[in-house]
């Protein structure tokens, strides 16, 4: 009979991932992520998107930052962070609107995709926005990972709302997008 430990668990098991309403000094890892994601996602040799391209969106401006601390202060929206030991690893953007709400961004870094943190984002984001009214997103139409994530959700294409234009980089060059809507429980829109 030996006296051996039963082995530490990992330290990658121990790690809680938390879901938080976004602070101001989350507003500096908020621009990171989303480089982060579009790097990792957007650059599109067959349509001429760069990794040049995606980097002269600026992601490290101090005015890139001010923006996001005004967002995350701004009434109508919200933005929730997910965080391991405390350190931002992903984000949700939502905006309460008239007519639909909308689900502005989603990202989680590269490095911590699998978890299922994309998962406790749109959740959360479901939950504060409720169900009265339809919500939109727009998403990158080449980018069928995010597509089939959302449609899991029940997001599907939206023919009947107007195609997005924020698709275009400093460059000129457009990245195409499609708006995809998750109806209200009892489908009245």
């Amino acid at each position: 009979m030996t006296n051996e430990l039963p082995p530490k668990p990992s330290l990658e098991k121990m790690r809680e991932i938390v879901i938080v309403r976004a602070e101001e000094e989350d507003a500096k890892a908020i621009p990171q992520i989303q480089k982060d994601g579009w790097l990792s996602t957007y650059v599109n040799e067959e349509l001429g998107i760069t990794e040049a391209d995606i980097l002269s969106k600026d992601f490290d401006s101090e005015d890139r930052v001010k923006r996001w601390t005004e967002a995350i202060n701004k009434p109508g929206t919200a933005t929730f962070v997910a965080k391991e030991d405390g350190v931002p690893i992903g984000f949700c953007f939502v905006k309460e609107g008239e007519e639909y709400n909308q689900l502005g961004a989603l990202y989680v870094l590269s490095t911590a995709q699998g978890k299922g943190i994309g998962t406790k984002l749109i959740q959360q984001a479901l939950a504060y926005l409720g169900d009265e009214k339809p919500i939109t997103l727009e998403v990158v139409s080449y980018n069928e990972k995010a597509i089939y994530f959302y449609e899991s959700f029940g997001f599907e294409p939206a023919e009947d709302i107007e195609n997005p234009v924020s698709g275009t980089l400093p460059s000129g060059v457009r990245i195409p997008e499609i708006k995809m809507v998750l109806h209200t429980r009892n489908n009245e829109t």
